[in-house]
């Protein structure tokens, strides 16, 4: 992480130890995840439309569809 500003740094630093993970049950909760980051990115579409596919395959994979 060195070559990262101090402030990036700083921003990254209570991420260290991991995040929770979830998982994606239904579809429908893919589809709000995926509409949720597109508001708040949607210069990310590209980015967001593949983490929706992930998701949504995610979840039909738990279902078994």
């Amino acid at each position: 992480m060195y070559h990262l500003s101090e402030e990036t740094r700083a921003r990254l630093t209570p991420l260290r130890g991991g995040l929770p993970v979830t998982r994606i049950v239904t579809e429908h909760e893919a589809d709000e995840i995926a509409a949720a980051l597109h508001a708040e990115m949607p210069w990310m579409a590209r980015a967001t439309e593949e983490v929706w596919h992930g998701l949504r395959a995610s979840a039909r994979w738990v279902t078994g569809r």
